[in-house]
């Protein structure tokens, strides 16, 4: 059917339908030649460049569609200088 001039109908849509995401601090997503990437620790300490995919912003956090899996700690602060397989000792503020 079609709608004429002066006809009315009731639209419900949805903007974002999104499935649980990962969300990673701004500060930690660093961008180079090949795109995001972030820089995880593993249980030695140890970082990781980890490329990233990322879908939007979410206020002070991106949310992030690959590349990082969730519960892993990524580097807030000194990224400048890292490179994988460098140890590092963790901070907290």
């Amino acid at each position: 059917s079609k709608l004429w001039p002066g006809q009315f109908v009731n639209i419900i849509a949805s903007i974002h339908s999104d499935k649980p995401q990962i969300l990673v601090p701004n500060e930690a997503i660093m961008l180079g030649q090949d795109g995001s990437y972030v820089f995880v620790l593993d249980k030695k300490d140890t970082v990781k460049m980890k490329n990233i995919k990322t879908l939007r912003g979410y206020g002070d956090y991106t949310i992030v569609s690959s590349g990082v899996s969730p519960g892993e700690k990524v580097v807030t602060e000194g990224q400048n200088g890292l490179q994988s397989g460098v140890k590092v000792s963790v901070s907290s503020q």
